[in-house]
């Protein structure tokens, strides 16, 4: 006569495993990630109204710059191209790096990719690519007048850029990391906005007016670190990037550090 064995049950905890990796949808891509917090740049109201004002300041003042005051310097035209972008553009950056809680997003986002660091990661990315961008666009709209200035019988003095091209893009990038950082600091978009605009300008004011601080304001003050490696012609020493570095530290890193440490940590409600 035969007799018949069992099997032996299977654990609880490993039919729970099993099942779960029958059921589990496979991880989103770090690349989808990025897509996405680079579409978050432009794809809402908010953030393409500003984009578009900017757009159009810019080639505002580009044209202001070639007819009233007549530049015929391809950096100086830059400047003028690249001010209302460097302005406006942080803004988009703290609505994308806000967006989980100023509209109310984040059970969503944080239900698809439970690993906050990598959504704080390609937030970051994109706003450096934003930054890319919005350099890009700039030297664009200046050697488009540049272009249209020749064309239309005028003369054209200096079409090379300045070092200081550089120092510029390294300050758009500072921007737009410090924008994220202070919306991730507060997670409240109006609260940022109001933060990135009016401290680093009240502190500067308050730099100048207080001789202490006055004497070592290349140390602690963000704009005055960075006049030397934004401004033509290029002239900046070993002194001035060890003054950018220290600046950036107290208006930039610390601020993104202690920003990604609440995004990490806060509750999504």
């Amino acid at each position: 006569m035969t007799t018949l064995t069992a099997p032996a049950p299977t654990s609880t905890a490993t039919s729970r495993r099993l099942t779960a990796e029958r059921t589990a949808a496979p991880s989103v891509s770090f690349g989808r990630l990025l897509l996405v917090e680079c579409r978050k740049l432009v794809n809402t109201r908010a953030g393409r109204w500003l984009l578009i004002i900017a757009l159009a300041l810019s080639t505002a003042a580009t044209a202001l710059a070639v007819t009233a005051f007549e530049a015929t310097h391809i950096f100086n035209v830059f400047m003028f191209a690249f001010l209302p972008l460097g302005m406006l553009v942080p803004v988009v950056a703290i609505l994308a790096s806000g967006a989980e809680w100023s509209q109310r997003t984040g059970l969503t986002t944080f239900a698809l990719e439970p690993r906050r660091w990598r959504v704080a990661a390609a937030k970051l990315i994109a706003t450096q690519l934003a930054a890319m961008a919005v350099m890009l666009i700039s030297l664009a709209i200046a050697y488009a007048a540049a272009g249209l200035v020749t064309l239309t019988g005028g003369t054209w003095e200096v079409w090379s850029l300045d070092l200081a091209t550089g120092g510029t893009a390294l300050n758009m990038m500072f921007l737009m990391l410090q924008a994220s950082a202070w919306a991730m600091l507060l997670l409240n978009v109006p609260a940022a906005v109001v933060v990135y605009f009016v401290l680093a300008q009240l502190w500067t004011t308050v730099v100048s007016f207080v001789p202490w601080l006055a004497e070592r304001a290349a140390w602690i003050d963000l704009n005055h670190a960075m006049n030397p490696v934004t401004q033509a012609p290029y002239a900046a020493t070993g002194a001035d990037w060890l003054h950018i570095a220290s600046a950036a530290t107290i208006w930039v890193l610390l601020p993104l550090a202690v920003g990604l440490v609440r995004f990490m940590r806060a509750e999504v409600k």
